[in-house]
């Protein structure tokens, strides 16, 4: 059934409409840890529930008390919340926006000088921050001079970052410049303050999400009230979620995709799970406090990111590598699935006692999904990366339906989406709804139009020219096919193709999703832009000793060897080095979001890239 939530002019009249509706309907739930210990150490959860009437009346709270200390004579202000998904975050941004104020999210695991840019670049100062990590933070941002680096359309500078006022979340010491959240939820709430809600219009401002910054100083992408309803009504429509449906929220809401389906959660009657808060003073996730979360609150459908999704993979294909019982059981029950999956694929009859064997190793797979997702588990959708294809197959073959779907910042959010019994594999899907547009370009590049579609980027007229037609059309700068039946193929970005010295083109993550093929291969770098030929950078799932190390260099010579024969010879990996540590957002090889820097891993084992080309021997056919 339809649901037009964009028939609303803005996202907090369309929240304030449900909750007038429906003020005994559950918005979400989050999960809550003891302070209590149980004989096996570990600390039994309950759930806190809040109904709308409930939410709405902590907005209101949130709303008045921020009102009292926006600046009246500048409209549209910004204000910044530096923390990561919680329920708080959802109720701070409504407040926001029901001011008509701009909400800018940057992610809490940036650094100081990342945030500094963001507040100076957006003009926020105001600031929600999480705990006494991001307060700490945010104090020590104010007392530096910061060197601010030039875009197309402003040069250079220092500056010093203006904070007026910080709200804590958490409960941090006290400061002239902090206000306690807790003593705003303990205001008493009057009639005597209306918001100014008839006044936000459909094409106002709602928020600045700014990019992960690969390339050069993060853009802030100008999404609109129109922008988010456009694509609430798109996703709902497309059947992802329905009335009563329920959704896991662990992904950071810096995020638009993250955001999209926590709108979805507040604007329309689906549910969010949210797991619990692991810790009052750091914003650092849990990995196996939301696993438990995952698990025990059992969301029917769990928004996820390609690398969780390969971490997944690891852990199950580690408890399989057993000696135990229970490991030789999966062992043999992965076995099955993998050779029944490919028989499907195939389109081959498989015997009889390969069909029983299937059917009889059903309870240890629905055992692996509901060890992951819980009981109520429906399917994870995954985005913000793509998801490589051996993976989606390992899901697939143990019946955990994993549906890839697409879309960008700049997309505000979702275009595309592979949907249930219907998914193809290697693809993201058609476009949720006839009126977002995709074309082609005669490059290969991807370009859509359509409601859902932002402004531009704040305060960066030439960078917005460079993506944006006077038509409509954005121009996402990745490269991608369309197949008879509309379903859209990520062959690469547009950026990242690599020119070697003889002038062939290579997108380099068709190679790297072919490497992290191999089964101890966890990420892979293919460089040889304007050399003669191609090599990667490699890590493994796991450490290894040295011993471990030079049998992990030939298995994979070897699988590289027969990977290279199936390619053209401008595309073989000459060579590779194995990087002893993985990438993640902390040593900062990954976006917040899961994407490697290329840039950064090129520059930061730049010797080690040399003494690669050193050492391999140039083949005379090798850039032809």
């Amino acid at each position: 059934m339809p649901f037009h939530v964009d028939r609303h002019p803005s996202i907090p009249q369309a929240f304030f409409a449900l909750a007038e509706r429906s003020p005994e309907l559950v918005v979400y739930e989050q999960a809550m840890i003891s302070t209590e210990q149980t004989s096996d150490g570990n600390s039994p959860r309950t759930r806190l529930g809040r109904s709308y009437a409930e939410v709405r009346a902590r907005v209101e709270k949130i709303a008045k008390r921020l009102h009292s200390l926006l600046d009246s004579s500048e409209p549209q202000q910004r204000v910044a919340i530096l923390a990561n998904t919680r329920p708080e975050w959802m109720e701070i941004d409504l407040a926001i926006l029901s001011l008509g104020a701009i909400t800018v999210a940057p992610y809490h695991s940036l650094s100081d000088d990342e945030v500094a840019y963001i507040l100076f670049d957006s003009g926020a100062k105001i600031v929600f921050a999480e705990n006494a990590e991001q307060v700490n933070k945010l104090l020590r941002i104010q007392e530096q001079i910061w060197k601010i680096p030039a875009t197309e359309d402003r040069p250079s500078q220092e500056s010093k970052i203006e904070i007026r006022h910080i709200i804590a979340i958490e409960s941090v010491p006290a400061h002239p410049q902090i206000i306690q959240l807790e003593d705003v939820f303990a205001e008493e709430l009057t009639t005597e303050f209306p918001l100014p809600l008839k006044a936000i219009q459909a094409d106002d401002l709602a928020t600045l999400v700014y990019t992960s910054g690969t390339t050069g100083p993060p853009k802030g992408v100008m999404q609109t009230h129109k922008n988010h309803l456009s694509n609430i009504r798109q996703v709902y429509d497309a059947g992802i979620v329905r009335e009563g449906s329920t959704v896991l929220l662990f992904l950071p809401l810096a995020h638009s995709f993250a955001r999209l389906m926590g709108m979805i959660g507040f604007l329309t009657p689906v549910k969010i799970l949210f797991p619990a808060v692991f810790s009052k003073e750091h914003s650092r996730l849990e990995p196996r406090s939301v696993l438990r979360d995952m698990r025990e609150l059992s969301a029917n459908v769990v928004p996820i990111v390609p690398r969780f999704l390969e971490k997944m993979e690891e852990g199950i294909r580690s408890r399989a590598t057993r000696s135990s019982l229970a490991g030789r059981a999966l062992r043999f029950a992965l076995s099955i699935a993998e050779r029944s999956y490919d028989l499907r694929q195939k389109r081959e009859e498989p015997t009889t006692t390969q069909s029983l064997l299937f059917r009889s190793t059903a309870p240890i797979r629905h055992s692996v999904s509901s060890s992951l997702f819980g009981p109520n588990f429906k399917f994870a959708v995954s985005g913000g990366a793509k998801l490589p294809v051996a993976i989606a197959k390992f899901f697939q073959a143990l019946e955990i339906q994993v549906l890839e779907g697409y879309g960008l910042t700049e997309t505000c959010v979702a275009t595309n989406f592979n949907p249930l019994g219907k998914n193809k594999l290697g693809t993201v899907g058609p476009v949720l709804s006839g009126d977002i547009e995709q074309k082609i370009e005669a490059d290969g590049e991807i370009a859509f139009r359509g409601p859902n579609i932002s402004l531009g980027y704040w305060q960066r007229p030439t960078a917005t020219a460079q993506s944006w037609t006077q038509d409509g059309w954005f121009h996402t700068g990745d490269l991608g096919q369309i197949d008879d039946e509309g379903y859209l193929s990520i062959i690469g970005r547009k950026k990242d193709i690599i020119v070697t010295s003889g002038g062939k083109k290579i997108s380099p993550q068709a190679l790297e999703e072919k490497l992290k093929a191999h089964s101890q291969v966890s990420q892979a770098v293919v460089l040889g832009d304007g050399k003669p030929f191609c090599v990667a950078f490699l890590t493994t799932r796991t450490a290894l000793s040295a011993e471990e190390k030079v049998a992990c260099e030939a298995s994979l010579r070897q699988f590289i060897e027969e990977m290279n024969r199936d390619l053209a010879s401008f595309e073989t990996i000459k060579n590779f080095h194995i990087i002893d540590e993985d990438f993640s957002v902390e040593n900062g090889l990954l976006t917040p979001t899961m994407k490697v820097k290329r840039k950064v891993v090129e520059q930061r084992y730049l010797a080690e890239l040399e003494d690669l080309y050193k050492r391999t021997v140039k083949p005379g056919s090798s850039s032809e």
